[in-house]
């Protein structure tokens, strides 16, 4: 056993060699195979994100050879290393979104083979969507303190304000549904009460409300498009809203405030697939 579930995170596995069964037990106990990799896989990446405790047990199938990046080296590579950071992070943001279009097929087959009772509880809601557009002043972004974002704690006051001046606010006064595959930006919630919602195949499962702090559609910021598409506004919300281009040339210029950023990325995709799991 190479990690258990429910340990503190303890780094990065990267299998080169061999099989390891990723799996995880349910409340009533009952085992859930997850995935098994076979060479060049890796796990372990969920907590080292977003410093929670380990979502499954990984277990060697066979004689394996395993690379193991820790913890406190993770943390020393994305302060001192940025460029190098900046490529494993996108690594692992690439391996979590392909976990999360697998446990994704996996949960709504169960729904799908699920009997009547179960199933009206994944009703596909209402889809008349609204259009998001700019709100308050600019210069009030500055005042928003970033860091009180778990997510962006370890970002400097300096840092924040650089970061304000690569993003744009966005205010949405009302309740509605907003589709996030029609704007090509990550949005970054400031305050508000916000739910994701994914549909497939006439079914749709609904996240819990997001905290402030987490990247909505940040999948956009490495080219791929949106898991879940759509964003259900509960109550008067405000964000910030990043595009690729613009960030692009944060990178050129301020590369280490470009790779803590994109940590947040990493958090918010490691949260969606965290909130999956524990689901099922």
């Amino acid at each position: 056993v190479l990690l258990q579930q429910g340990d503190p995170a303890k780094g990065l596995y990267v299998v080169t060699a061999g099989q390891v069964e990723l799996s995880m037990r349910s409340n009533s106990g009952q085992k859930i195979t997850v995935d098994v990799m076979d060479g060049f896989g890796h796990f372990g990446e969920v907590a080292l994100c977003d410093g929670g405790k380990c979502l499954v047990t990984a277990r060697t199938l066979n004689h394996v050879n395993v690379i193991f990046l820790g913890e406190p080296y993770y943390q020393a590579l994305r302060v001192g290393f940025p460029e190098i950071a900046l490529e494993l992070m996108s690594v692992m943001s690439l391996r979590a979104i392909e976990k999360l279009h697998k446990t994704f097929d996996h949960l709504f087959d169960v729904i799908q083979r699920s009997s009547s009772d179960v199933k009206q509880h994944f009703i596909v809601p209402d889809t008349t969507y609204q259009d998001i557009h700019s709100g308050w002043l600019r210069e009030e972004l500055k005042q928003v303190k970033f860091t009180s974002f778990p997510s962006m704690s370890h970002m400097s006051d300096h840092e924040c304000d650089l970061l304000a001046e690569y993003c744009d606010p966005v205010f949405i006064d009302q309740a509605g549904l907003f589709k996030q595959d029609r704007y090509d930006a990550a949005f970054l919630l400031l305050d508000g009460k916000v739910q994701l919602e994914h549909e497939q195949d006439g079914v749709c499962f609904s996240f819990p409300p997001m905290q402030p702090g987490y990247i909505f559609s940040a999948e956009r910021l490495l080219s791929v498009p949106p898991i879940t598409t759509t964003l259900r506004i509960c109550e008067p919300s405000m964000f910030v809203q990043f595009k690729a281009d613009r960030l692009w040339n944060m990178k050129t210029v301020h590369q280490e405030v470009y790779a803590k950023l994109f940590g947040v990325v990493v958090y918010s995709i490691a949260s969606k697939l965290r909130i999956i799991y524990e689901y099922m």
